[in-house]
């Protein structure tokens, strides 16, 4: 006989393949207590162990689907016919062809390039004898593709010779790219989060109140006292997925990250005020990215300094975005674009880890003190 712990008071035994129920240490009916489903999850957990051992193909059978609701089994009359029916999905599943899509995998917009305001700089010592690069800052955008030379994205000429101007100085330069948004949703557009990166992962990630810590536990989020903002190991993040205009291929976007907290309220406070002018539409306008310079002093000194801010903007006046609405939704019927399905598969994909080698990037050009120290 094996006996399976479901909780203080409940236990399920085994003996032979018959089954059996004590309650509190007594004997009960197992096939009455089923079926009055007084305790559902109890109920549930009970059938998870007996479909376990009875089959171990039980969990891709489907059978949550197609035979269980509430905790219950609703065509259970006696274990023999709950063994039967198990049998029967079985010989069922082993008759049928394979799918063509791997089971679990989760469709993500492939990412394209990267727009940049900063690169990583000269070489330094860190305090623990180590190298990294300083991060510089840029006044202007440089638009990459996915592919490295002496570990930097390589900027994208081509595209830089239709956006930019030359300057012999510098090669092409421009401060306005013309861009349009996969999603409605602002948030899946620019999912924006207080991200503490380290050792290239991501250690904890929170919205302000809760967070998330790089072990699944969820915890407290407080940015005005959490000594991990103050020590700069925390920054605010902002990740912000456009399609270029002027991109030579269509299938994926390119990303703009950010830390400044200027850039990720005007990217976030600009989507927002556009949709409730065109009845909640973002996916396709066309609009322009934006880098404007701004004039500040360095808090706690008199230090003046210029800082770059992106925004997004629409150009035109409001009767052009009346027709340039229009014209959107026209295409979207030609076309038979469904946002919501693909806002459905986004919100999967941005659930999914980032990989190794991103977070990486992200420390070394946002983090450097995680790298000095």
């Amino acid at each position: 006989m094996t006996d399976f712990y479901i909780n203080d008071n409940v236990t399920l035994s085994n003996n032979d393949g018959a089954w059996s129920l004590l309650l509190n240490g007594e004997a009960s009916d197992l096939e009455g207590f089923l079926k009055e489903n007084v305790h559902p999850e109890i109920c549930e957990q009970i059938r998870d162990q007996m479909a376990k051992e009875d089959t171990p193909v039980e969990p891709v059978l489907g059978l949550n689907e197609d035979y269980w609701y509430e905790g219950g089994y609703k065509n259970i009359v006696s274990h023999d016919e709950f063994k039967n029916e198990l049998k029967s999905a079985r010989k069922n599943v082993l008759h049928r062809k394979p799918s063509r899509t791997i089971k679990g995998l989760t469709p993500r917009l492939a990412e394209c390039g990267k727009i940049k305001i900063g690169i990583k700089g000269d070489v330094r010592k860190g305090k623990n004898g180590g190298e990294y690069r300083l991060p510089t800052k840029l006044d202007h955008f440089v638009v990459t593709t996915m592919d490295k030379e002496n570990d930097d994205f390589k900027p994208d000429e081509e595209l830089m010779k239709k956006l930019g101007k030359y300057d012999t100085f510098g090669g092409y330069h421009c401060r306005e790219i013309p861009v349009r948004l996969p999603y409605d949703d602002p948030s899946l557009n620019f999912p924006t989060s207080y991200a503490y990166y380290d050792s290239a992962a991501c250690q904890c990630r929170g919205d302000g109140e809760l967070a998330t810590t790089s072990a699944g536990e969820i915890i407290e989020c407080h940015p005005e006292t959490c000594p991990n903002i103050k020590e700069k190991k925390c920054k605010p993040n902002g990740v912000l997925s456009v399609i270029l205009d002027d991109a030579p291929r269509v299938g994926g976007v390119y990303k703009f990250r950010t830390t400044g907290w200027n850039s990720i309220n005007n990217l976030f406070s600009s989507m927002e005020f556009i949709r409730g002018l065109t009845n909640g539409l973002l996916a396709g306008l066309p609009l322009m990215l934006t880098l404007t310079p701004k004039h500040v002093v360095i808090p706690g000194t008199k230090t003046p300094t210029t800082i770059y801010m992106v925004n997004l903007e629409y150009r035109g006046s409001l009767q052009d975005m009346v027709t340039a609405i229009q014209h959107t939704m026209n295409t979207r019927a030609l076309m038979q674009y469904s946002v919501k399905d693909f806002e459905k598969l986004a919100e999967e994909a941005l659930s999914l880890p980032e990989a190794p080698e991103e977070c990486k990037d992200i420390v070394e050009e946002f983090y450097p003190e995680a790298i000095k120290a």
